[in-house]
């Protein structure tokens, strides 16, 4: 395996240079896609360039590759609380923005008359009454 590549990617991800290492560990990972480790890193660096989708996805890659690894699970748990987080607070944003930039005027709707259709009543079945 390519380890000083593996390195060096690492190295790029603790720098905040994520961008720089997923090239390279993509290319590590389609080379040797039965190792974990690229996956992982990989999926670090995406993460750390917020590319959720890409996180998640790769996380899984990695999954597969060691089923039994709960550490694998639970950086997939969290890639996902934090990909979801995001969403949040986009939406949000684009909410409260929309808002504040657009202030719409509220017209009045003139209610159409609805037709009510005819209830068909059933027929009562009268009982016998009871002679004494």
């Amino acid at each position: 395996m390519a380890r000083p590549d593996l390195q060096e990617a690492h190295a790029l991800i603790q720098d905040d240079r994520a961008a720089e290492a997923i090239p390279v560990l993509e290319q590590i990972a389609a080379a040797f896609p039965r190792y974990a480790t690229p996956y992982v890193l990989l999926a670090q660096a995406y993460e750390a360039e917020r590319q959720w989708e890409r996180a998640v996805a790769t996380w899984q890659a990695a999954i597969f590759l060691m089923p039994n690894s709960t550490a694998l699970r639970r950086s997939l748990t969290h890639t996902l609380r934090a990909a979801t987080h995001a969403r949040r607070h986009v939406l949000s944003q684009r909410t409260s923005t929309s808002v504040a930039e657009e202030p719409v005027a509220e017209e009045p709707v003139a209610e159409e008359p609805v037709a009510e259709e005819p209830v068909a009543e059933e027929p009562v079945a009268e009982e016998p009454v009871a002679e004494e």
